[in-house]
């Protein structure tokens, strides 16, 4: 989005420029020849009679050039352009004007840029040329900004709801590959789509960081299986010989201290199996054995297993 308000930005400023330069250029042109013929025409004056004659020769003579010799009251004295009072009082200097502005243009003028000058006696003298090719030049130039306008902002957008939709679908798939990380799925690392981007960089670190992570785990459960593994055996001797010694002795208190040592024994070795199921569940190993479990029955169990010690304590224990 912020390249296609760039890009619009960047038009605007080309098209300004583009039009500046031509809109000074054909300006320029019409006042030089305006400037020309309104100097041939006040050189070829020496009084009023005159002057109202060299507007008529040069009405008479005109190749697209229009003129208008207008006296203080608003009156047309001479000349191929009709003014409305509204016009001539308006027209002061340079103007550029349309049959909007209250004169009467044949039909292929759209508009005359023309030069207004008051002489020594009140009268004004109007000299100006055909300025529909700069209303022209304004309207192509207007509608190819339009059109490049808007074909910039179709591609911006265009490309910004691309780029957004790449990007929504990059980070969706990264999402699930974490959620399935953290479901307990190291194995799995984040796709890359080889463009080298950004996410490409990030993909690569986190993908790093998880092999890294991996190592360590496996690195870690082996380590726990070591240990439980090596701990059952002398566990299970242990048992054996507390076993053999309970044999052997006919002393009641004896006996049931062997039976608790016996005891503490099977719930060490209870807790090492435990563990080491544990870590076959984790890798995997166990899983082909796993089955549906209806906890709602599950808890109604415990439920009816623990109520007579729950009451005991004076609680009440129900299953919803």
């Amino acid at each position: 989005m912020q390249s296609a308000a760039l890009s619009v930005f960047g038009a605007i400023i080309v098209f300004a420029i583009i039009y500046r330069a031509s809109e000074s250029t054909v300006r320029s042109a019409l006042e030089a020849t305006v400037t020309s013929e309104q100097a041939d025409v006040i050189s070829d004056a020496r009084d009023d009679a005159s002057i109202l004659k060299a507007v008529q020769v040069a009405t008479a003579e005109s190749d697209g050039t229009f003129y208008a010799l207008m006296d203080p009251s608003g009156k047309l004295l001479a000349g191929n352009l009709a003014l409305s009072p509204q016009a001539a009082q308006t027209w002061n200097g340079w103007r550029t004007m349309g049959r909007d502005d209250g004169i009467s243009l044949p039909p292929h003028i759209t508009a005359i840029h023309g030069l207004s000058t008051k002489l020594q006696n009140g009268d004004v003298l109007y000299v100006a040329e055909n300025a529909s090719a700069l209303e022209a030049l304004n309207e192509l130039i207007r509608n190819a900004f339009l059109a490049v306008f808007g074909t910039i902002l179709a591609i911006g957008f265009g490309g910004g709801l691309f780029i957004a939709r790449q990007t929504l679908t990059r980070v969706e798939s990264m999402s699930k590959t974490s959620h399935d990380i953290m479901e307990g799925d190291l194995t799995r690392r984040i796709p890359l789509n080889g463009t080298g981007d950004e996410f490409d960089r990030l993909a690569t670190n986190l993908n790093a960081m998880l092999d890294r992570i991996e190592v360590l785990m496996e690195n870690l459960q082996q380590v726990s299986n070591d240990i439980a593994h090596d701990l059952r055996s002398p566990l299970a001797r242990l048992r054996e010989h507390l076993e053999l010694a309970r044999h052997h002795t006919r002393e009641p208190a004896t006996q049931t201290a062997f039976d608790e040592g016996i005891a503490q024994v099977d719930s060490a070795l209870s807790i090492f199996s435990a563990l080491l199921r544990i870590a076959e569940v984790e890798a995997g190993a166990r899983r082909r054995d796993f089955k549906v479990v209806d906890l709602s029955t599950l808890l109604r169990d415990l439920v009816e297993t623990f109520e007579t010690v729950a009451e005991s304590e004076s609680m009440t224990l129900t299953a919803a």
